[in-house]
């Protein structure tokens, strides 16, 4: 799979990617994948999960979500990853030379991502990248359930 950050050379797109599962997994588990992947790419993992997630199974995701917390931190100088940059209107970064070493996303654009793909979110953990004093992991934490 092509990515820019990981594997340039790479001859599939993250877009034609599918899922390839005989079975209905129990749990999925996206652990730092969000934080490197364009808007295009969320999308498609996110209608990708939906699809072979079965009812009442869970999707484990971890993201940067930009919302009112992390801006306060951004704004105190607090965060360990600013994002500085601007992609588009939902979309940010940290680094100008490599985009794709972390991405974040308005959390209100990737709550309606997740929900036109048919997936609701059961919880949010926000995390402590952004130099929130509470936060049990770094980045935020999403779980997902089929509907």
């Amino acid at each position: 799979m092509r990515n820019d950050r990981y594997n340039p050379g790479g001859r599939i797109d993250v877009t034609d990617v599918t899922f390839d599962v005989d079975f209905g997994p129990d749990l999925i588990v996206l652990t730092s994948v969000f934080t490197h992947m364009y808007p295009e790419g969320v999308l498609h993992y996110l209608d990708e999960i939906r699809r072979v997630l079965p009812v009442g199974a869970h999707a484990f995701v971890t993201c940067f979500l930009l919302n009112e917390s992390q801006r306060w931190c951004d704004h105190d100088g607090r965060s360990r990853f600013p994002m500085n940059h601007r992609l588009d209107a939902f979309t940010r970064y940290m680094s100008d030379e490599d985009p794709l070493h972390a991405i974040a996303y308005d959390q209100d654009w990737m709550e309606q991502a997740i929900a036109d793909a048919g997936l609701v979110v059961r919880d949010l953990r926000p995390g402590s990248w952004c130099g929130r004093a509470r936060g049990s992991v770094a980045q935020d934490t999403l779980i997902l359930t089929n509907t």
